[in-house]
């Protein structure tokens, strides 16, 4: 904030302007701060130091207009609903070349006067985001996991989709990265944003992780990749109503292929340790897959993009079954994308005009 007032100063012909938080605010045989703004004890007191050319820029008229200025300011930069600054301030005397002009505050704990945690997360979002897009060029790159990987090798499982399916990676990627920069200089304070980044976060920073952990440990990477998921619905679900484009339609491309990719670990785990066959482990975690994501969509009707990753990966999985044919997967994939088809389009129209 404070970065932001001096660009407003300085345009307007201030030579300098620096911002300090109280401290002692009590000094004996002086009025207090305290006492002078009727601060309360859970308030910070804030100055706000403008150096100009000469004191007689402080006339009437354009004392006047800084202290509309300030106002406007400090409305557009805190975060709307916030209880934010109280404007107040008077000139200080000075030499006849410079003139020195005290601007104080007081700032109520919501506003973050000291260190703008939204902006923050902003950031963190967007260096999450970068170290997930440059995560495979870093590692060793994960083509998925091999059959070596499991005590029983799975060769072309049921349960895993063509390799076309794993495309969708470029789109989310960038679809992320695109978002997060968007966020960072549009909507840093926005609260609809604000409200979904740390889970996103999370998610992040696990998948940045993860390339690696899977080429040594299909167990871990397993349990990784539900925390990725777990992590972005619960973004999904805490991202505002505003930027679907920029806000919602990233994080739901992230989690409808998550989505699947979750299950599809979870069905190759069941396979390639002998618990159940292929063809049992495919139904059951396509099944898992679809109830997940019915209830996401149900949650989330307003961004149809979630269906549309996870329909994408059951279209690899019919492609994946018709050579050799596999009619019990091919049966539930079909009914599946027309299901999770159906509550996208139905529940859509209704969420849209809310």
């Amino acid at each position: 904030m404070a970065e932001a007032v001096a660009r407003i100063w300085i345009e307007h012909g201030a030579l300098a302007y620096h911002e300090y938080a109280g401290d002692d605010m009590s000094l004996e045989g002086t009025r207090s701060f305290i006492d002078l703004l009727s601060s309360g004890e859970d308030e910070t007191i804030g100055f706000g130091w403008v150096v100009l050319e000469s004191r007689a820029g402080f006339d009437a008229e354009r004392m006047a207009y800084r202290e509309v200025h300030w106002i406007h300011l400090s409305r557009e930069i805190l975060v709307p609903g916030q209880r934010g600054l109280d404007p107040g301030g008077v000139p200080l005397a000075g030499s006849e070349n410079r003139a020195v002009f005290l601007r104080i505050a007081r700032c109520h704990p919501s506003a973050s006067c000291r260190f703008d945690m939204q902006r923050f997360k902003a950031i963190l979002t967007l260096l999450t985001a970068v170290a997930f897009l440059v995560s495979p060029v870093l590692s060793s790159g994960f083509n998925g996991f091999s059959a070596g990987q499991f005590p029983i090798p799975q060769v072309d499982p049921p349960v895993q989709p063509a390799g076309y399916a794993f495309s969708i990676w470029g789109l989310i990627y960038l679809a992320l990265l695109a978002g997060a920069v968007f966020g960072v200089v549009k909507r840093a304070s926005h609260p609809g944003w604000d409200a979904a980044r740390w889970p996103l976060i999370a998610s992040l920073a696990v998948g940045a992780a993860w390339i690696p952990v899977a080429n040594r440990s299909v167990a871990a990477a397993t349990v990784l990749i539900w925390i990725m998921l777990a992590t972005a619905v619960l973004a999904l679900r805490a991202a505002g109503k505003d930027d679907r484009v920029g806000l919602r339609s990233p994080i739901a491309l992230y989690a409808g292929w998550l989505t699947a990719a979750s299950s599809v670990a979870l069905g190759l785990m069941l396979a390639g340790y002998g618990w159940v066959g292929g063809t049992t482990a495919a139904v059951l975690c396509i099944s898992l897959a679809l109830v997940i994501a019915v209830f996401v969509q149900r949650a989330r009707p307003d961004t149809p993009e979630y269906s549309a990753a996870v329909i994408w990966a059951l279209v690899g999985v019919i492609v994946s079954n018709l050579d050799p044919l596999n009619g019990a997967v091919l049966g539930l994939s079909g009914v599946g994308i027309a299901v999770l088809g159906g509550v996208a389009i139905k529940t859509y129209p209704r969420a849209a005009a809310a």
